[in-house]
């Protein structure tokens, strides 16, 4: 029945989901799931009781489904002791939902999302208190049945979330702005409308399956963070923040040419490069991106939306996403595939990027570099699962990576977050941080691990270091285990 909060704006449309509220559709998950309410005298009081929440939201969603023709209410004759009326839900409607296809929750995300919508304050250590709110439940609900194991949300947009949760645009920014204050979201990467790289893109959520309320059903996590302070010379282009700011370096030389009043002689002219075409060459070497006959392929030109702070977190959220795919393609399946048009790297990348026609031929280059940074991304975490025998255990543990978006993107050069997650996560390493910082062995052609030191429990981090490592949103602080006192 969780199927609830995915469904389609058709499927609402056509089954009359779209007319009713949040709490609605909190109500009629409870009593979809609750059989046993079906076609017996039930009241208000009832169902207050049974569903610990308050008696309007229990009488509006009778009346909302009523309205709507999802339920069916009758008078019972004679009066029952438990109520006057009893229920009918639509058997269409619940043949419809068992229907919905989708892709199949993972045991530990089933048992976090059944746990948010049914718990109460006291099953969380929150003796005497309510807990969550309808709202807060579908909001949280509809974000977490579109997440991966690592709580990474990647595929659901504002609009899908205030369809689902009956919410206005000012709503849904109160609803995910109390979630990350609760601890429930990590932080969030905003969705984008661009011109060049990117067409209608959705954004990406964080979420927190190691949340105390969770009681340990989301599983555990580790924190490696990767610090290098030494940066090669073309290293930094390979990020979104290089990406971006260089192409900007670049068309602005352009620009300064095409507006030059002082010209060079003829000769002197023939001898000197343009600063634009020598940085263009840096450019693309930085992805070493084959040319032929020395020719330019434009690369800059694909980065150019302004303003560029929302479009470098973007494209680096991408990277990191496709890095994470590769280390736990490696980890698990031996491999990875990087150019399977549909399925591998390279076709992934063509789906996220703007339309796939206009990636092709030359402008393929802009998706080799993409899957380069990535291929790069990649390397540095795999650096760091190897850098000492301790790691290489967790490494081997049957664990997985997901690479966390940090506060800011441009600290991506030197800073790697790496949330480690698992069934295997060995009891040492469950909710630790370990920063480690590498340094390049020239010898060895890699980077070795220079120093390792445990930072405690992801709880015990400062502010600013869980901001600043991807963990927290900025203002937000990590959630403590309530008193079961």
């Amino acid at each position: 029945m969780l199927c609830l909060f995915k469904t389609s704006q058709e499927f609402d449309r056509e089954t009359g989901l779209a007319s009713i509220s949040g709490p609605t559709r909190y109500f009629l998950y409870r009593l979809v799931s609750d059989p046993d309410s079906w076609g017996t005298p039930v009241t208000v009081t009832n169902f207050v009781k049974r569903y610990k929440v308050n008696d309007r939201v229990v009488s509006k969603g009778i009346n909302e489904l009523v309205g709507c023709g999802l339920i069916k209410k009758e008078v019972v004759q004679p009066v029952s002791e438990n109520g006057r009326y009893q229920y009918f839900l639509d058997e269409g409607f619940v043949e419809r939902l068992d229907s919905v296809k989708g892709e199949a929750l993972c045991r530990n995300l089933e048992a976090v999302v059944e746990h948010v919508l049914t718990a109460g304050g006291d099953e969380v250590g929150r003796l005497g208190s309510k807990w969550l709110t309808p709202y807060n439940r579908v909001v949280l609900a509809a974000l977490l049945v579109k997440s991966d194991a690592a709580g990474a949300v990647s595929d659901v947009g504002a609009s899908d979330l205030k369809r689902i949760a009956g919410l206005s645009a000012d709503g849904l920014r109160s609803q995910l702005s109390k979630l990350m204050e609760l601890g429930y979201i990590r932080s969030r990467v905003p969705g984008v409308t661009g011109r060049y790289l990117f067409g209608l893109s959705k954004g990406a959520y964080f979420l927190n399956l190691a949340h105390p309320d969770f009681l340990g059903l989301g599983g555990q996590v580790c924190l490696l963070l990767r610090v290098s302070k030494y940066v090669d010379e073309l290293g930094g282009f390979r990020s979104a923040h290089g990406m971006y700011s260089q192409s900007a370096v670049i068309r602005q030389f352009l620009t300064n040419e095409a507006q030059s009043i002082v010209r060079l002689n003829w000769a002197r002219q023939d001898r000197l490069e343009p600063l634009s075409a020598q940085n263009a060459k840096w450019f693309e070497a930085a992805f070493e991106i084959e040319r032929g006959l020395g020719t330019l392929m434009r690369l800059h030109e694909w980065f150019r939306d302004e303003p560029r702070a929302p479009f470098i977190a973007y494209l680096q959220m991408l990277i990191n996403r496709y890095a994470s795919q590769i280390v736990n393609s490696c980890l698990h399946d031996g491999g990875w595939d990087f150019r399977d048009s549909k399925n591998g790297l390279i076709g992934q990348i063509r789906k996220d990027l703007s339309a796939a026609d206009s990636l092709l031929g030359e402008n393929s280059t802009v998706v080799d570099a993409v899957a380069y940074s990535a291929i790069k991304e990649a390397l540095k975490v795999w650096e760091i699962l190897i850098s000492d025998t301790e790691i290489q255990k967790l490494a081997l543990s049957g664990v997985r990576c997901q690479i966390m978006p940090l506060s800011d993107p441009k600290m991506t050069v030197l800073y790697t977050s790496i949330l480690v997650y698992g069934e295997g996560l060995p009891e040492q390493f469950q909710n630790c941080c370990w920063r480690v910082e590498m340094k390049p062995d020239n010898r060895r052609r890699r980077w070795v691990q220079h120093s390792k030191c445990a930072l405690g429990p992801e709880g015990a981090l400062e502010e600013y270091q869980a901001f600043s490592f991807g963990l927290r949103s900025v203002g937000k602080r990590y959630p403590r285990a309530a008193s079961t006192d």
